[in-house]
């Protein structure tokens, strides 16, 4: 199986959110079992021929980044007018997951974005994903937060590995 995996690794709380994606030992046992592109950028980029190709040759597309109602991010954005510089997948270039199993481990992108995904105009195998924002700050402590970032980065791993099984 040939597996995309988008990680947008250097924003705060992915980096602790998904850390998991950077440990050796789960990297070479991912690529032991299959074919993995890893996507590892924090910038504005285009969706350039390799990109697409890499996506669309792929069976299983995996993004952990940021994530709003009916898009996939790059990353976080603050001024809704500049969402469209931000945004990955949309419903304007869905198509790129068309019979696709997508993994999409961000916050609401389940909403809009992930029903489409699933319906008859593009017809993703499965779409997993959230409708709410996953929680991981309600003010609390450094101490407590960490604890948080680690219970989320193991359950992603564990959810990770038993779907590539």
């Amino acid at each position: 199986m040939k597996i995309f995996l988008y990680w947008n690794y250097k924003d705060r709380d992915s980096k602790r959110i998904y850390q998991f994606l950077n440990n050796a030992a789960f990297k070479e046992g991912l690529e032991s079992r299959c074919d993995v592109v890893w996507q590892r950028m924090y910038c504005d980029f285009q969706l350039d021929d390799k990109l697409l190709n890499d996506m669309l040759t792929s069976d299983l597309l995996l993004f952990f980044t940021h994530g709003d109602d009916d898009a996939i991010l790059k990353f976080r954005y603050n001024d809704e007018a500049a969402k469209e510089q931000f945004t990955f997948i949309n419903q304007d270039n869905a198509t790129i997951l068309k019979k696709k199993k997508v993994i999409a481990i961000c916050c609401r992108s389940a909403n809009i974005l992930g029903k489409y995904c699933v319906g008859k105009n593009i017809e993703s195998k499965f779409y997993i994903g959230f409708h709410r924002d996953l929680i991981y700050d309600e003010g609390f402590t450094d101490d407590f937060k960490s604890i948080v970032y680690r219970t989320y980065s193991n359950a992603f791993e564990m959810a990770l590995l038993n779907a590539c099984s």
